[in-house]
């Protein structure tokens, strides 16, 4: 997966965002530096290449990459624990189901339609929200559409 460095956001998701109270303006695309998620406690891709990305280039653990979709099952499994046992907890979950298998990524957007760029960004909120929550309790998680709504 290559990433040409200094990209901005797409015009369409820029938008959606800013619909949302968040400015992607200044966001720039950065490809993989090799090793720099060796130290990660946790990845999350959209798909399955940026989790190969993360681990191939990124030298992130297995162990510690999911996939955003693959977390909601899991997260519902999740017995309250210490966060940092939390991610160890998650890839046992994930290796005792063999679910792995199951998980779809999320849709690419390009090209499509803002609508579908809107119903993925709730998507991702949702999941993040949930995943946030559930690795950091009590700690107020905060949800982009929540607040915008």
């Amino acid at each position: 997966m290559r990433t040409h460095e200094g990209l901005g956001p797409l015009k369409t998701a820029a938008a959606v965002a800013a619909r949302l109270g968040i400015d992607l303006e200044q966001h720039r695309s950065c490809p993989l530096r090799d090793r720099c998620l060796a130290e990660t406690d946790l990845v999350v891709g959209f798909e399955d290449a940026h989790a190969a990305a993360a681990v191939e280039v990124g030298g992130a653990s297995p162990e510690h990459v999911f996939l955003l979709l693959e977390l909601p099952e899991l997260l519902e499994s999740l017995s309250p624990r210490d966060p940092r046992d939390a991610i160890a907890e998650l890839h046992r979950l994930r290796t005792s189901a063999g679910r792995r298998s199951r998980v779809v990524a999320v849709p690419d957007p390009v090209g499509e339609p803002e609508q579908v760029f809107a119903e993925i960004a709730r998507v991702i909120d949702a999941v993040t929200w949930t995943l946030a929550t559930a690795l950091l309790p009590g700690r107020n998680a905060v949800s982009a559409l929540q607040s915008a709504e």
